[in-house]
């Protein structure tokens, strides 16, 4: 049992997804070391149908802000080798090294919990603890009012390997062949072309090495994720839930200067964040959060820590090593197997359930009603909602690796291959945590000058690239975003 120095209690946050039910609970620190500047942050952390098995595993992705009174609230610089393991479900804690340094020092900005043996069921890890550097963040005396919160979001391991990349339907496919797919593996790709009319159209992926803009036979960017190496992706899409705690540790300068908040109660369209004094509430916590645009997606990117993913990545979580399948789903069926809901269980509290028809694995956005008859709007639904109990992979609408939702609920953003040098440019740099004072990104190029982002289309099929963003309806637009897994010794 540790030497307990330092302990108070601490405001809690709770991003539960019920899905699988993320729980982060019990949120003290202790150990205040005065001298290096240091203080343990720790919790308990639990979440429902968690697995390692022989093929990969899911994650939480956890990462710490501090409040001094002063909005905005600033990330917590972790100690990259002072995480300590909690008690309970066995399980790897690692802080990865993203290169961030200050005054000599390296830093993280959050940190993997996985199962590391093989089983299923809940996680349930009590005591984790992670070192807070806080002296990094210029606190030379830590105060014992000081807020600390901590975030969470399940994540999923995508491992390192070769994937088919297009299906038939929309995309890239093998130049001037019947053939619509290309394998991306550790050898140069042969010339791929897109279906529609671009300006060059034409690239060369090599899974190792990286992508070859121009489709010379040299690589070009070294650095663009490929989707070969071994990534993680979060399991869902961002919640309403997620977006409210993000606005909530912001400034209303940074909130309205970088268009963050979709100032609407429209019902019809299913958001449900509000504004009452510049205090953010949500009625429905776990509902997929739409009204992404652009700015939206850099800034909470950058708060995150994590990524945008690029198509690549995309296709590779959805079809995993198999052979594609024309018109392809994320389940790795064709469209036919896309069995749109109609009726959901009342009332909308995070526990509600796909009723009618049993089969129903797929939402396109459009009108769903309850049980009773009553009409539950156009929009979003929750998060994970097809992942019933023994349900497999068709009916959860799950991907190969268990990644949920990829064929709907919403549209989901994505750096595509066509488009401008930025898009082929893109460098797979994770957020830090800290937006600047207007509420943008300082992480990532500035999307209103460099834009990158591109929709994808249909609501779902497993190679969704689409018209670019100007084109996509905000109010059925959302995103979910990766990192590199961390490179272990």
């Amino acid at each position: 049992m540790m030497k307990n120095l330092f302990s108070f209690l601490l405001v809690l946050v709770a991003l539960a997804t019920s899905a699988n039910n993320l729980q982060i609970k019990n949120v003290a620190l202790v150990d205040n070391d005065p001298v290096a500047k240091t203080v343990m942050i720790q919790f308990d952390i639990s979440w429902d149908h968690s697995w390692h098995d022989d093929i990969n595993w899911d994650a939480a992705w956890v990462f710490a802000k501090f409040f001094d009174g002063d909005l905005p609230y600033h990330h917590c610089k972790l100690d990259l080798n002072g995480a300590v393991l909690g008690i309970g479900t066995t399980h790897e804690l690692i802080v990865p090294q993203d290169s961030l340094e200050l005054d000599g020092t390296y830093y993280g900005v959050g940190a993997f919990i996985y199962r590391d043996v093989l089983g299923d069921g809940t996680f349930d890890a009590d005591v984790v603890q992670l070192k807070w550097s806080y002296g990094l963040n210029g606190i030379e005396e830590l105060p014992e009012d000081i807020e600390v919160q901590v975030y969470g979001t399940e994540m999923v391991y995508i491992p390192e390997g070769p994937f088919a990349f297009g299906d038939g339907y929309y995309g890239w496919h093998i130049e001037g062949t019947p053939n619509y797919y290309v394998y991306i593996s550790d050898y140069l790709s042969p010339l791929m072309e897109f279906n529609f009319s671009y300006s060059n159209n034409y690239r060369r992926v090599h899974g190792i090495c990286g992508l070859d803009i121009d489709g010379d036979g040299e690589i070009d960017n070294p650095n663009f994720p490929t989707g070969y190496k071994a990534f993680y992706i979060m399991k869902y899409e961002t919640t309403q839930g997620l977006y409210t705690d993000f606005l909530n540790t912001l400034t209303g300068g940074q909130i309205s200067d970088a268009d963050l908040f979709q100032n609407t109660s429209s019902y019809k369209y299913k958001y449900a964040i509000t504004n009452i004094d510049g205090n953010y509430g949500c009625t429905n916590p776990d509902r997929a959060c739409n009204y992404f645009k652009d700015q939206r997606t850099m800034s909470l990117a950058d708060w995150i820590a994590l990524r945008p993913m690029t198509e690549l990545e995309f296709e590779k979580a959805a079809r995993g090593p198999l052979a594609p399948v024309e018109n392809e789903m994320a389940w790795g069926a064709d469209y036919s197997t896309a069995v749109q809901i109609d009726t959901i269980s009342f009332p909308e509290d995070g526990s509600e359930t796909p009723l009618y028809p049993d089969s129903s694995n797929f939402h396109n956005g459009y009108f769903v009603f309850f049980e009773d008859g009553s009409y539950a709007g156009d929009g979003p639904l929750r998060s994970g909602l097809f992942a019933r109990e023994d349900s497999d992979r068709v009916l959860s609408g799950g991907s190969y690796y268990g990644v949920m939702d990829l064929s709907g609920i919403l549209q989901e953003f994505l750096i595509c291959m066509i488009g401008n040098f930025y898009n082929n440019g893109f460098q797979p740099t994770n957020g830090d945590g800290d937006l600047d004072v207007n509420g943008f990104s300082d992480s990532f190029f500035n999307p209103y000058t460099n834009s990158y982002l591109s929709s994808m289309a249909n609501f779902g099929r497993s190679n969704k690239v689409s018209s670019v963003n100007t084109n996509l309806q905000p109010h059925f637009s959302s995103i979910r975003y990766v990192r590199n897994a961390p490179v272990l010794p």
